[in-house]
């Protein structure tokens, strides 16, 4: 049976993921915020 081998990623590859990531939700984070924004700007309470 063959034995698991920890697979070896440099920092640089693993932070490099992470920025990517963290981007996309930045990202995400702001349009939502936008939207929201938005919504509240444009809505009418009479």
């Amino acid at each position: 049976m063959p034995q698991f081998a920890h697979p070896r990623a440099a920092f640089g590859d693993i932070l490099e993921t992470a920025v990517v990531d963290l981007g996309w939700l930045g990202v995400a984070t702001l349009l939502a915020f936008a939207g929201a924004f938005v919504a509240f700007v444009r809505y009418d309470v009479r």
